[in-house]
């Protein structure tokens, strides 16, 4: 039997353990029962992490996916200016010193009221963030006082190349994510990534235990643009831009290079231009994409869809004889005057255009009635939108036919009472270059996901013939006289045929007298690829101001530049020396001048289809100037056979393929 004194240390351990036990039931009732909503959501916020990931906008490529556009995570600082109670102008001082910011204003900040957080500055460097956290640890301040926020920067390509395409951004709450203008702001809802909060499972040791699932990722990813830009041809054309704009003291200029066949913008340059990182410390008129914003005049260019429009009718051919008048003629009561000391007399169709006579090309027009013409104009797209994809295009100005009056009909066809944007021109002039066919010009090829992967694919369209595929070649065969002979000679450049046209046009619209000094033109004209054109706005008359002086060897350097580029060989074999005359009087045989002609044999021989070494053995007895272009054999001659040698000064002799021979004869 247990003793008594043993039996009371029994029950007291007894007591003792059911005491424990009821006190551990108790506390577990109050855990697991009463307080179980409240340690679950303890748990869950130690286990369950809420991630932000800020949007990463899409890039902008060129065509050979060179960055054009990019972003990067910077970091921005904000404040609660309740939690900051003291020091503020020493805080204020510390803060401006290391953002290079106002005092006055940072002050003005912390020492609002307010207990909602405020942006101190937006998109800093890592280097000035672990700056400010210093500071913000020397003076105490509690945990939110002074806060970091990831946020997307958008960075663009130095030397402004091609800002007013690109356009740029303003900053949302998630950073410099709002496109506001040019492709930034067309595309926004592509390149534009969103603003993701996931919820992650860590462990104890703050790793995270669930995947990153590509759903859940992907949105917060722009896509990116790949662009028909040639980077590297984009810098040439700016950099020559700028060069002509400063050497003539002009008030700008735009240029823009296409591709001939499919309406691809290779390059579009304004100047003055901006630099879309600082855009706000530029005035609107820089910002702007003039390309496809201002219409102008487009002076004697438009002669070419003058003419096309005549040969389209069948109301004259290349080798009627015009007279125009020594420069002056009067029609409806208006004198129509020729410039640049070009003056002809009466020569065939072919050299008023060559030449660009005023003269000419108004009375070959009036034959032309406005019922007419002007539907020629709108099928060439002047009038109308191109539908290019980029935003603020204008669609220029071709009166209605119920405002065209008596004096429209020799004004509109030499490029007054019309205005065009230069994406209309280069557009137009590709249709030539293209047996007829006007494409869709376009910037955007493609557009990728973040993955690299192809979204959308842009193909070049066909938006109609606007000419007869004869009258195109026709018009390019002229073109191409133009640079041969007549007032595109600084276009030409040696080893490729180009084809063009200039176009000085005086402003109607302004007192003084200002012009503007276009060209545009195609190379290689004998395989099309590239049609370029240019103009520069109000160059110093003091200096030059005419096209043929301004825009023609412009011109000459973005195309010799953008041939070399994309690797396009020369197609023409330069001319042996000993075959070549030297010829100082480069303008026409028709051109009136105070010396008598230079005496020589009284007819032109026939020499189509004959080698240079057997044109110089036949030439030789005139005893006149000959110069020779191109190689192989004889596929036009100036003057034509038969032709009375009295009056020459000089033959023209043009060499080419059989083949060209065959497509030359069988267009006339």
């Amino acid at each position: 039997m247990i003793k008594k004194t043993y039996r009371l240390r029994i029950f007291l351990l007894l007591f003792c353990f059911a005491l424990l036990f009821c006190i551990v039931e108790v506390r577990l009732y109050i855990l697991q029962i009463r307080q179980h909503t409240h340690y679950q959501n303890r748990a869950n916020a130690q286990h369950n992490k809420t991630i932000f990931i800020t949007p990463r906008r899409g890039e902008i490529l060129d065509r050979n996916h060179k960055t054009l556009a990019t972003s990067a995570l910077r970091y921005s600082v904000y404040v609660t200016p309740s939690l900051i109670t003291k020091n503020h102008v020493s805080l204020a001082g510390d803060l401006a010193e290391i953002l290079s910011h106002p005092h006055k204003k940072i002050s003005e900040i912390l020492q609002k009221t307010t207990a909602r957080p405020s942006p101190l500055v937006r998109k800093i460097s890592r280097a000035k963030m672990n700056q400010i956290h210093a500071v913000a640890q020397s003076y105490g301040l509690p945990k939110y006082a002074i806060y970091f926020h990831k946020e997307s920067k958008r960075l663009y390509a130095k030397d402004h190349l091609c800002a007013s395409v690109i356009g740029f951004t303003t900053i949302d709450d998630h950073g410099d994510n709002k496109g506001i203008a040019g492709l930034e702001y067309l595309y926004d809802d592509q390149i534009r990534g969103e603003y993701k909060r996931l919820k992650m499972r860590q462990s104890a040791v703050r790793q995270y235990l669930d995947p990153f699932l590509e759903e859940d990722l992907a949105p917060s990813f722009g896509n990116s643009l790949v662009l028909t830009i040639d980077k590297t041809i984009q810098y040439v054309v700016e950099k020559e831009l700028r060069a002509a704009v400063s050497q003539y003291e002009a008030d700008g200029g735009v240029a823009i290079v296409m591709a001939t066949k499919t309406g691809e913008i290779l390059a579009m340059a304004n100047c003055p231009s901006f630099d879309p990182n600082e855009f706000s410390k530029y005035p609107d008129k820089y910002r702007g994409n003039r390309c496809i914003t201002d219409p102008i005049e487009p002076g004697s260019v438009l002669k070419i869809f003058t003419l096309a429009a005549l040969l389209d009718e069948n109301l004259t051919t290349v080798d009627e004889m015009l007279d125009c008048e020594n420069g002056v003629t009067n029609i409806n009561g208006r004198r129509i005057s020729d410039s640049g000391g070009h003056i002809l007399g009466i020569v065939p169709v072919r050299d008023a255009f060559v030449w660009s006579s005023n003269v000419g090309i108004c009375k070959l027009a009036c034959r032309l009635e406005p019922e007419v013409f002007y539907p020629h104009l709108r099928q060439f797209g002047f009038g109308e939108k191109t539908g290019i994809d980029l935003p603020g295009e204008e669609s220029g100005k071709v009166y209605p036919l119920s405002k065209w009056t008596v004096l429209s009909r020799t004004s509109v066809p030499i490029g007054y009472e019309i205005a065009t944007t230069a994406l209309q021109i280069v557009t137009a002039t590709s249709a030539i270059a293209n047996e007829g066919l006007l494409m869709r010009p376009y910037i955007v090829r493609e557009i990728l996901d973040y993955n690299g992967q192809s979204v959308k694919t842009v193909q070049p369209q066909v938006v109609r013939q606007a000419v007869k595929h004869s009258t195109a070649d026709i018009i390019m065969e002229l073109m191409e006289g133009v640079v041969k002979e007549g007032t595109g000679k600084n276009a030409a450049i040696e080893g490729y045929r180009v084809a063009g046209k200039t176009g000085t046009t005086r402003k109607s619209h302004v007192k003084t007298r200002e012009y503007i000094a276009g060209f545009v033109g195609i190379v290689p004209a004998d395989d099309p690829t590239l049609t370029i054109y240019t103009y520069i706005d109000n160059p110093n008359p003091k200096k030059a101001y005419f096209a043929s002086e301004v825009a023609a060897p412009l011109f000459k350097r973005i195309a010799e530049n953008s041939l070399r580029c994309l690797g396009i060989p020369p197609s023409v074999k330069p001319v042996p020396m000993f075959l070549t005359s030297t010829v100082p009087d480069e303008r026409p045989k028709h051109h009136v001048e105070k010396s008598g002609p230079i005496q020589a044999a009284e007819t032109m021989p026939n020499v189509m289809g004959l080698t240079m070494v057997e044109v110089k053995e036949k030439l030789d007895p005139l005893q006149c100037p000959v110069k020779f272009i191109g190689s192989g054999v004889v596929i036009e001659q100036s003057p034509p056979a038969g032709a009375s040698m009295k009056t020459a000064r000089r033959c023209l002799i043009v060499f080419g393929s059989p083949t060209a021979q065959m497509l030359r004869a069988s267009t006339r």
